[in-house]
């Protein structure tokens, strides 16, 4: 919302610019009821101009009525559907209301009016990852990278879900290619992907400092964890894997049952079942 708000302003005329940036302002320092008060006054005052409505609807949303805030995102909708970045701020506000089947239709409902827009399709690719139907995020995002090769996350997602969940040698091949020009970057998912992709290729050594980097760039992801803990069991460092497959363990709860995490716990008890006072012994 704050982005879009600076969005916004820049590109307005001075006058209603300054305004715009007041909202923002307002909302910055978490008095929203002042925000949404001249968010309306504006959108009150320019009748025509949907982009103040969408405003007084995500200041709705950071006041908290989330209700009026649907309102206000469908009647701008029932004006023109062909804005994703209104969909989008739909199904998010679903999400936040813990109505995740609703985010999801959301998503199909916006593709009917918009098939080919990326935005969606990225959502998409997402809701179906989570709900555990990779091939389908796949194709969905094979088309993206098709359309677009040089978006970074379009390629970083593509890449992270071949080398991730399929375990043939021509997908990590492809998986490979794609992900090559990542070795310098510094963001914590991509150097995730990129470290991953290195230890299935045999290069262990060479992926644990990116994964070390990524697993400390995102200390709630279980994933990130896992691919640290394989990474240390193959090099050998039996305690370090031990206490990552714990993080992981932690992190994902009882109720998560992805493959990765059923490996967690079946590594714990490897190694909690190896012979560790051996050496003590001798």
């Amino acid at each position: 919302a704050m982005a879009y708000l600076e969005e916004l302003a820049n590109r307005s005329d001075a006058n209603l610019g300054a305004r715009i940036a007041l909202v923002r302002a307002r909302i910055g320092s978490g008095d929203t009821d002042a925000a949404l008060a001249l968010a309306t006054e504006l959108a009150d005052a320019n009748p025509d101009n949907d982009d103040l409505r969408f405003i007084v609807a995500t200041t709705q949303v950071l006041a908290g009525d989330f209700d009026a805030a649907e309102g206000t995102f469908r009647d701008l909708l029932a004006v023109n559907p062909q804005r994703a970045r209104v969909w989008l701020q739909l199904s998010q506000l679903a999400q936040r209301k813990g109505d995740r089947d609703t985010a999801k239709a959301v998503i199909d409902e916006a593709l009917v009016q918009m098939p080919v827009d990326a935005s969606l399709l990225w959502a998409k690719a997402s809701f179906l990852e989570q709900d555990g139907d990779v091939e389908e995020a796949i194709a969905i995002y094979e088309g993206l990278y098709e359309r677009n090769s040089g978006a970074l996350v379009i390629a970083n997602n593509l890449a992270s879900l071949l080398s991730t969940y399929r375990d043939d040698a021509e997908s990590l091949e492809r998986a490979w290619t794609i992900a090559r020009r990542f070795s310098e970057t510094d963001f914590g998912p991509i150097q995730d992907t990129y470290g991953w992709i290195l230890h299935r290729r045999g290069q262990s050594a060479d992926a644990l400092p990116y994964l070390e980097s990524a697993a400390a760039a995102l200390p709630d992801d279980p994933l990130a964890q896992y691919h640290l803990g394989e990474t240390y069991a193959a090099l050998e460092r039996p305690e370090d894997a031990l206490a990552q497959f714990q993080r992981v363990v932690a992190l994902a709860g009882p109720s998560d049952t992805r493959p990765q995490i059923e490996i967690a716990r079946q590594q714990i008890q490897i190694l909690l079942d190896m012979p560790a006072s051996e050496g003590a012994d001798e």
